[in-house]
């Protein structure tokens, strides 16, 4: 019975780390776009949305189970200054690396620590990548960095 319920709770982690997803939002406004990958057919979509609207690409590299990862999201990424930050040159592109392998070549700037970032332009250009957790300062430091390198 207890091997049972620990299975089941186990299945249940497992289905809610992976149910959540971003979709593209409005592609028209200035809202943050945010795109949580479920497809590689997605990325060369991705790439033409950067080019066409002149903004650069940010990789989130995360895991559902990564403590981490969760606190920057609340911390950081739910800020409203960080999003509309964001949302005027960025494109969020979070992968999941539990599933997906970091894409566009930036996978060799990776070094196994969630959450990690890379920013690269709509022609796979790379800016940069930053592992590990920030506060929102330092994080709207490094955007700022990216920015101006454009």
């Amino acid at each position: 019975m207890i091997k049972n319920i620990i299975l089941l709770m186990s299945f249940v982690t497992i289905m809610l780390g992976q149910s959540s997803s971003y979709k593209v939002h409005n592609q028209d406004s200035d809202k943050l776009i945010k795109i949580k990958l479920s497809s590689v057919d997605t990325l060369d979509s991705i790439l033409e949305q950067a080019k066409k609207q002149n903004k650069l690409i940010m990789i989130k590299a995360t895991s559902p189970h990564c403590w981490y990862c969760r606190k920057m999201d609340k911390e950081v990424f739910d800020d409203i200054d960080i999003q509309n930050k964001l949302s005027k040159d960025f494109i969020l592109l979070e992968i999941n690396v539990d599933q997906f392998e970091i894409p566009y070549g930036m996978d060799k700037y990776y070094r196994r620590v969630t959450p990690s970032f890379f920013v690269l332009d709509g022609s796979k250009k790379y800016y940069s990548s930053l592992p590990g957790s920030w506060n929102k300062e330092d994080f709207t430091e490094y955007i700022n960095e990216n920015i101006g390198k454009r």
